[in-house]
């Protein structure tokens, strides 16, 4: 069976299930079914609930499986259809927020520390609001594109604000993914050797950074976490980086988790693809909580051309994607002109032969194999099909010529990169970790594979690991959170569902220096035509606990 085959199924059989408890006329019933099956099928592609017409609210609200009070299995609010746990996520979420946005911790001046670490004649105006903002707000929100000094701005607010409070003033950071905390807390380090702080402030900054489930603690088989309300978080502030991908669940769990005294920094592209799970959060509390946001608009150290082609995206002006893709002048931003496959091949032979001669005992061998791998990957748009993530990998390691004909996609071999699919706690592993086949060095082991694990790295059997896909390729879903040297991005032959303009942004500013789209001009236009919108009550809600307190 296939996947939408079987969400349909799933969703006609949750259906049936509520139906039988309805007690409703046939007419009514077999309408409520239609609207169980499409609100599982919405929650599928991300939404957190479904849009009521005037007719089909009128016959929700008169189904004893629904209420506006989170008493039933589904909910009605503000023309929303809801299952009862998502209702309540996103209200819980939405009345803390609110009451963090209106609160302040602040006691006293701040205008001598925002001077000393974000000084009005050299700072960005932008960067210093938002400082700002942290010192006198429990909520700030700072959104802004790649280059804009979102983590340079971070780590002076973390240094102004152990300088204001004191050296026990006690800052986590965290971001949603490993490979995304281990992005974050090496850019934190790099950007720390470059201000010139006392010893006492340098070594009270957080040494590492946690991905959201290590940071609130996970319990094995529950979707509860260890810290909670009743257990909270000791920190006197949470920063999280890449809040964009961070689904309402866990976003809801997380500010459920800070004491009511804690600070909260919510980073990221609000114009970056929202979480692959459930809810468009980031977003949301962009339009939502205003006087909580500060947008960086201001870039450095990012490639000009890339810089024109993410904006002209953003503002959906194809013409100008056009033009600066096809200029021959510009070579960092283009199209590819020969076959993906064939590039792709190119660029990894080289990765392959560092690989056979990666010594598996030395740390800085292995780490120099990682630095080699993220110089450059390839990005599709699918998973299915000949252009989707499964096909690339399958021709791509058929064309570098590393099995016997024989062999499958599933056999081990020296430099072979894997892509985690799914949180493996037991192991450690989280979900878009990268790790990279060798050769054993224990007798009676044939491979191992390498993760990175803090500042050093760890090895694990291949037969211990159970979902897990090869990372020649990777969806630009999967890539959120990384960075490369070089993207290649695939485009489908045909327009697909999952295209759109977020999608194209957040794979084009993946790279730091160099893009290749690989397709057609028409199927990209397509997709930076088309939003990638969402259906959410969040913002509403915010609205609703605004309201109330007025």
């Amino acid at each position: 069976m296939d996947v939408l085959n079987h969400e349909h199924t799933f969703a006609h059989e949750f259906a049936l299930f509520l139906s039988s408890r309805m007690g409703e006329t046939s007419a009514v019933e077999e309408r409520m079914k239609t609207l169980v099956v499409d609100l599982i099928l919405s929650l599928e592609e991300g939404n957190t609930c479904l849009k009521l017409s005037v007719d089909d609210e009128r016959i929700v609200q008169g189904s004893r499986l629904t209420s506006v009070d989170g008493t039933t299995p589904l909910i009605v609010f503000n023309s929303r259809l809801y299952l009862s746990r998502y209702f309540h996520y996103e209200q819980r979420l939405a009345n803390q927020l609110v009451d963090r946005s209106n609160h302040s911790n602040e006691e006293g001046t701040t205008d001598s520390y925002l001077d000393q670490w974000f000084c009005p004649r050299n700072s960005d105006p932008h960067q210093r609001a938002a400082a700002s903002k942290t010192l006198t707000q429990k909520l700030t929100i700072i959104s802004g594109g790649p280059g804009t000094g979102k983590t340079s701005t971070v780590v002076k607010i973390v240094g102004m604000l152990i300088s204001y409070h004191g050296t026990d003033f006690t800052i986590a950071l965290a971001a949603p993914t490993g490979k995304a905390a281990m992005r974050l807390q090496e850019s934190v380090r790099q950007q720390l050797k470059q201000l010139q702080i006392s010893k006492d402030i340098a070594e009270s900054f957080p040494d590492q950074a946690l991905t959201l489930h290590r940071l609130l603690g996970v319990i094995p088989y529950s979707p509860q976490f260890i810290h909670n309300q009743q257990n909270p978080l000791q920190w006197d502030m949470v920063i999280v980086d890449e809040a964009s991908m961070v689904d309402l669940a866990l976003m809801s769990k997380l500010v459920d988790s800070l004491r009511p005294s804690a600070r909260l920094i919510l980073v990221g592209d609000r114009d970056q693809l929202s979480s692959v799970e459930s809810g468009a959060v980031l977003s949301d509390c962009v339009e939502s909580l205003p006087n909580n946001v500060v947008e960086l608009q201001n870039t450095y150290r990012f490639n000009k051309h890339i810089q024109r082609l993410s904006e002209a995206i953003k503002a959906e002006d194809v013409i100008s994607v056009e033009r600066i893709l096809s200029d021959h002048s510009i070579s960092n931003a283009s199209y590819l002109t020969a076959s993906p496959l064939a590039y792709a091949i190119n660029k990894y032979q080289g990765f392959l032969e560092l690989a056979a001669q990666t010594d598996a005992d030395s740390t800085e061998s292995i780490g120099r194999l990682f630095a080699q791998f993220e110089t450059f990957q390839v990005l599709c748009c699918v998973k299915q099909g000949r252009l989707g993530t499964e096909g690339m990998n399958q021709q791509i390691e058929a064309g570098l010529n590393i099995l016997p004909k024989t062999s499958t996609i599933q056999k081990w071999y020296a430099g072979k990169p894997i892509m985690i699919t799914r949180n493996d706690y037991q192991l450690g592993l989280f979900n878009g970790d990268i790790g990279i086949c060798l050769p054993a060095q224990e007798e009676g082991d044939e491979y191992r594979i390498w993760f990175r694990s803090g500042t050093s790295y760890r090895s694990i059997h291949p037969a211990r690991m159970v979902a897990y896909q090869t990372g020649w390729a990777i969806t630009v879903h999967k890539s959120q959170g990384s960075e490369f040297h070089e993207v290649v991005l695939v485009l489908p032959e045909t327009e697909q569902p999952v295209l759109s303009r977020e999608l194209i942004y957040t794979a084009i500013t993946r790279c730091k220096e160099s893009v290749k789209i690989s397709g057609s001009s028409e199927i990209l236009a397509v997709a930076i035509g088309k939003p990638a919108l969402r259906t959410s009550g969040l913002s509403a809600q915010i609205d609703a606990f605004f309201q109330e307190e007025q």
